[in-house]
């Protein structure tokens, strides 16, 4: 409850969320450039979004992230999902 709070605050992350699996690719687009600030909003996004799809991208950023905060949400939604993440 309390990341999607987090997350309630970025009207693009909620519509990416809102839109589900057809946004993951978008996402992995827009993690190639974002800043650690943005990717760590994406990452929650493809969190609550929750799909086969994204927990995939989730697994696969866990490998590459180098930022200390995007990769502790990684390791949060690959071990516990979202609702644990805080």
């Amino acid at each position: 409850m309390g990341v999607f709070l987090r997350l309630g605050d970025d009207s693009a992350g909620t519509a990416l969320v809102q839109i589900g699996d057809p946004a993951v690719p978008a996402i992995v687009t827009a993690l190639k450039s974002a800043p650690p600030r943005q990717r760590f909003k994406l990452y929650l996004a493809l969190g609550l979004i929750d799909s086969p799809q994204a927990k995939t991208v989730v697994a696969k950023q866990l490998n590459r992230e180098d930022d200390p905060e995007c990769r502790g949400i990684l390791v949060q939604i690959t071990r516990y999902g979202l609702k644990s993440a805080h």
